[in-house]
């Protein structure tokens, strides 16, 4: 896969050797701020999750992207983009970074990037506008994996597969008779240095990808205990239109391999999923279905997530300018012991209700309420949560 990467690269390179651009790249410059009110009604008995916490909440996410583009006499597209986080203390605030070449003979990509199999899935869609976060705390102790993106309720589902910002390179065919693919290259599941932040792909011993190296070796570690490289994914959908019908499908899968199994507690990650969507007369109704093996067989002491499975569906009405809907997700991790035997299956499933209302262009206001349920394994009141959530709040987008 390596060695793709590089022919397609270099091939692409050289064609644009000859040609000239009519004018240089032109920096533009987009983002948003939201910012949101919010509150929760949670177990907050004594030792319960939701015990000593303000039930009320301020909280806001920005973003600032950049980007740019040009055209070569020859056709061939040549651009980059940066996002930057507005409001991050992380190593990575730097959120994506990437440069593409474009011509009609696909697309391809390569930096920090989110993956083939993430961008071309389809799901439930989108209700509210916002991007928001668990507002019923997760109980400790349990819930052994649910590493998941702090997101709107769809992604928070975690149907999408290789779903990390990985350094990579990706490639996109053309979209043919409605059908188009997507293949993804990672070398590992994290960065390289200085920007070897804990990565969520690890899906091993701990949260971490316990990356190795240094900004002087700039190179990471071929054997670290649990971790899943040379990430390879793909993607495809199918767009098509019957009437006033508009029908998308989606299906999607990781390979990875396992650099050091530790004595056969792990093993070579992969996962799937598909997914779909149909619009009509103003009506979205979508959902999804995933699994993972997280790349996992034993435990060595305390449990490690085994396989995960993921679904979710929702439907969405647009109206003018409003945008409202109900959506339903739900995700299960069995925990695995020393022996490799199930110990039980972790679970979170959630209902949302809400909607957004265009104020003008880029302006929304937004509001919803979701019920969440937190199920551990062992039956333990004090590792379930459950409660109602609300948020409220306006975003801009430039």
């Amino acid at each position: 896969m390596n060695r793709t990467a590089a022919v397609l690269l270099a091939g692409l390179l050289l064609a644009a050797l000859p040609a000239h651009a009519e004018e240089p790249i032109r920096v533009t410059v987009g983002g948003a701020f939201e910012g949101y009110m919010a509150g929760s009604d949670q177990m907050d008995g004594p030792g319960q999750p939701g015990f000593g916490r303000r039930g009320y909440a301020i909280y806001r996410r920005a973003r600032i992207d950049f980007g740019g583009d040009t055209a070569l006499d020859d056709g061939v597209k040549v651009g980059f983009r940066i996002i930057l986080r507005g409001n991050d203390h992380r190593r990575d605030q730097i959120d994506q970074s990437w440069v593409y070449l474009e011509n009609p003979f696909g697309r391809f990509e390569m930096g920090r990037v989110r993956s083939a199999a993430y961008q071309m899935h389809y799901a439930m869609p989108g209700i509210q506008t916002a991007s928001d976060p668990w507002l019923i705390n997760r109980p400790a102790g349990d819930f052994t994996g649910f590493v998941i993106p702090t997101a709107t309720l769809a992604r928070r589902s975690s149907s999408f597969v290789d779903s990390p910002k990985s350094a990579r390179v990706v490639y996109y065919t053309p979209r043919i008779a409605g059908v188009q693919v997507g293949l993804s290259y990672a070398p590992d599941g994290c960065l390289p240095p200085p920007n070897d932040y804990d990565s969520p792909t690890q899906n091993g011993p701990t949260v971490s990808q316990n990356c190795p190296g240094t900004i002087a070796t700039a190179f990471q570690g071929s054997n670290d205990l649990g971790q899943q490289g040379d990430r390879i994914s793909a993607g495809i959908n199918y767009l098509t239109k019957i009437g006033t019908v508009e029908l998308a499908l989606s299906a999607g899968y990781l390979a990875a391999r396992v650099e050091n199994s530790g004595a056969g507690r792990f093993r070579n990650q992969q996962a799937w999923n598909v997914g779909g969507q149909l619009r009509y007369a103003g009506f979205i109704l979508g959902g999804a279905f995933k699994t993972d093996n997280h790349g996992t067989v034993r435990a060595a002491t305390t449990p490690v997530p085994g396989r995960e499975t993921d679904w979710n569906i929702g439907l969405v009405r647009t109206d003018g300018r409003w945008r409202y809907g109900v959506g339903y997700a739900a995700l299960q991790v069995e925990a695995l012991d020393t022996t490799g035997a199930g110990a039980g299956h972790d679970r979170y499933d959630a209902v949302e209700i809400g909607g957004s209302y265009e104020l003008g262009p880029g302006i929304s206001l937004t509001a919803g309420t979701e019920y969440e349920r937190w199920k551990s394994r062992n039956g333990n009141p004090l590792g379930t949560n459950r409660g109602w959530a609300w948020q409220a709040g306006v975003i801009t987008r430039f």
